[in-house]
């Protein structure tokens, strides 16, 4: 399901469905329908649904959470070497520009300066007589696959970044349905809350991610270092998937990176048509009546007891709530008419 990103509703089903009767021809118990444990999935936080707009039915992707959890499955059936070269390398790389980007003395900012140059220099001269130094296939291809391994835990973050949207998103909606002031009012601050949710943490960790990957002069070493690092004899000795992903790679970033972004504008104007409706006027009622009913029962439950007979009977109504993924069409073919018998008479 994660080459396909997300899966319609009838889709996920039907392959499920396939899924289950194979297990079950071997032997397997699952007693359930294929509904059910997709129901069972949601509920467990293995799966996300949601309804994107425009589309003609629910959607179905792994949470992720789910993602973490099959990353962390695979380490366990393919476990890497520890304490390889290209894992430290990273370590200290990473520290080194830490330590050199938080440091505020001009005059170190000025020796690391000098000391790049030195070093940048005495490369072009061993270039210049000839000493061009490679790396070792089984290291080249070692540092490949920890490239591959950081830029799959790229989905997860993606995904983790939606789902913080999701959560500021609904707790706008909140704020909003409980703000008493004048449409006026609840628009400025629907804006103000707009603003939040690209401030928030999340915001800020994905737009600089937005804006680094959507830089041009970014985006072209990122393609031009692709193409030369798969040109290469060692990653012929590459598994062909992981070959795949890395052809794959600026694509793949780009096409998730621009899947939260839509998100994050989709919000912006689905909450603002929300304020402008009547639909927000009937929710901001329905919400004050709900709230004047719990103040009475509260102000009221020192002073019935719960089986105190109060004269009052209240009809309860109640319907069945079904996905319109569950819904066939009907087909008069299927219907087997009754026999009938000629008059006699």
């Amino acid at each position: 399901m994660d080459a396909d990103k997300a899966l319609p509703s009838s889709v996920l089903l039907e392959r499920l469905a396939r899924d289950v009767d194979a297990l079950r021809s071997t032997g397997e118990d699952l007693p359930q329908a294929p509904q059910a444990y997709v129901a069972e999935w949601l509920n467990q936080g293995w799966l996300t649904r949601r309804f994107p707009a425009g589309a003609p039915e629910e959607e179905y992707e792994l949470s992720a959470e789910a993602l973490t959890a099959l990353r962390f499955v695979t380490g366990l059936l393919k476990p890497r070497t520890t304490a390889t070269e290209s894992r430290l390398s990273v370590v200290i790389h990473q520290l080194s520009r830490l330590a050199e980007e938080t440091n505020t003395s001009p005059e170190a900012r000025l020796a690391a300066l000098r000391a790049e140059r030195d070093r940048i220099d005495r490369a072009i001269e061993d270039v210049e007589r000839g000493g061009v130094k490679t790396l070792a296939p089984d290291r080249a291809i070692e540092r490949a696959r920890e490239v591959i391994a950081l830029a799959q835990e790229l989905a997860a973050d993606f995904r983790s970044v939606r789902d913080e949207f999701e959560r500021l998103n609904r707790g706008l909606r909140q704020s909003l349905m409980e703000h008493e002031g004048s449409r006026g009012d609840v628009l400025e601050q629907l804006f103000a809350g707009v603003d939040l949710i690209g401030e928030s943490d999340a915001g800020r960790t994905f737009n600089a991610f937005w804006r680094l990957l959507t830089d041009s002069e970014q985006a072209a070493t990122l393609r031009e270092s692709l193409d030369e690092v798969t040109g290469r004899p060692f990653a012929r000795q590459l598994e062909s998937h992981e070959r795949k992903f890395l052809l794959g790679l600026t694509g793949a970033l780009l096409n998730e990176g621009r899947g939260v972004h839509d998100v994050l504008q989709h919000f912006a104007r689905s909450l603002k048509s929300f304020v402008q409706s009547r639909e927000f006027l009937e929710h901001r009622r329905l919400h004050g009546l709900l709230k004047e009913a719990t103040q009475a029962a509260l102000g009221a439950k020192d002073l019935v007891r719960p089986n105190e007979q109060v004269g009052f009977e209240l009809m309860q109504s109640s319907s069945r709530i079904r996905s319109v993924s569950q819904w066939a069409l009907y087909d008069p073919a299927q219907r087997v008419s009754e026999p009938v018998e000629p008059d006699l008479e």
